[in-house]
């Protein structure tokens, strides 16, 4: 009882509801990601959506999920960079990820929210080992186990539509893997 008496005393404030609003837009933006068929597209709609959820946890205060979405936003910038430019040299590439995820361990340690903080670490490292990935096929893959610990992370956090959409972008996933992934059309010799 205790998750929706919290949540029904959330709901009482507007910039809850502002920070819901930026969440279900991040919702659309997942889902329109995960159904995209090349790795440029995946990344340009999934760079909006982790704009719009930094936006929704910023508005949660919730410093763990600031940390989270802040740094997956910068994940997404420079994932949509080296896609677009493939020459970049593959140590920059390397170099750029190690950072981010040093990054995300020492904000997460620096504004420690105990179990909380651990769920974001976690989190963030996968969607960065997730976003590094060249093949569509293998970022809806590998995104799959980051969805499920964000479910529960979100709840834990008393954020049930950002555990929806984290809900709702592992199923968008599973069906962009068997749209694209599964489901390939046969080659016809001509």
């Amino acid at each position: 009882m205790y998750m929706f008496d919290k949540i029904i005393e959330l709901s009482s404030n507007w910039v809850w509801w502002v920070s819901q609003g930026f969440a279900v837009l991040g919702l659309i933006l997942i889902i329109i990601s995960m159904q995209q068929k090349s790795r440029i597209s995946i990344l340009s709609w999934n760079l909006a959506a982790a704009v719009a959820m930094f936006i929704s946890c910023c508005c949660l205060w919730q410093f763990s999920a600031m940390i989270l979405m802040g740094v997956s936003s910068v994940r997404s910038v420079t994932a949509l960079i080296f896609a677009i430019k493939p020459d970049v040299k593959k140590w920059i590439f390397i170099t750029t990820n190690v950072v981010l995820a040093l990054l995300i361990v020492v904000l997460n340690i620096v504004f420690w929210n105990g179990y909380l903080s651990i769920f974001s670490i976690i989190i963030g490292i996968g969607f960065i080992i997730s976003f590094a990935q060249v093949k569509p096929r293998n970022i809806r893959l590998t995104i799959v186990p980051c969805r499920v610990i964000s479910v529960v992370y979100y709840l834990l956090m008393l954020a049930p539509i950002n555990a929806a959409i984290e809900l709702t972008a592992l199923i968008s996933a599973v069906v962009g893997m068997i749209r694209f992934d599964f489901k390939k059309k046969p080659v016809v010799a001509e």
